[in-house]
């Protein structure tokens, strides 16, 4: 399985993704209409990809000029196809790989001062128990923005304080800005 880059200078490169892996790529669609509403320049932007999965978002980002995206991804496997795509896209100085459970990493970088220009991008797997990010969505204060892609059937209290909700068939993004 594999995925495109829509836009920026990467345009057309394709992103490998696991085979065989739970991850479920950010389709086309909902990526060009993430970009859309965050906006299509991402210069001098830190985006956490968190739950990472394939990173297409994040490479998505760098394309669009981001300075830097951290990928935060539990499988080993997966971690190692990201670098992969990195080292493919000559990448490296602007990506950090961090392989750990999203709820380690918050435990310990929310914590943490939280740097400028910072976008917090989280979508965790839709075939598990979709987790409770209201501890995250509490934060939002801290970032330029949050957005959290999530399956449309969720009902969270959390999803009340977005600031814009903007569904797309089975997945949802929810946006968050201080």
């Amino acid at each position: 399985m594999s995925t495109q880059i829509s836009g920026g200078r990467l345009r057309g490169q394709i992103v490998d993704t696991p085979d065989g892996e739970k991850t479920r790529p950010t389709s086309n669609k909902t990526r060009q209409a993430l970009f859309n509403i965050l906006g299509q320049n991402f210069s001098g932007l830190i985006l956490y990809d968190v739950y990472a999965g394939s990173g297409s978002v994040g490479f998505e980002a760098l394309s669009r000029g981001a300075n830097k995206v951290v990928f935060v991804e539990s499988s080993e496997l997966v971690c190692q196809i990201i670098q992969s795509n990195t080292l493919k896209f000559e990448l490296g100085p602007q990506v950090q790989i961090i392989n750990n459970s999203a709820n380690d990493f918050f435990k310990s970088f929310l914590e943490g001062a939280v740097e400028d220009n910072t976008i917090l991008f989280l979508d965790p797997p839709f075939d598990i128990v979709f987790p409770d990010l209201g501890y995250i969505v509490a934060q939002k204060n801290r970032f330029d923005s949050i957005v959290i892609q999530y399956p449309t059937s969720l009902k969270a209290n959390w999803l009340k304080s977005a600031s814009k909700i903007k569904k797309y068939g089975v997945s949802s993004l929810a946006i968050f800005e201080s």
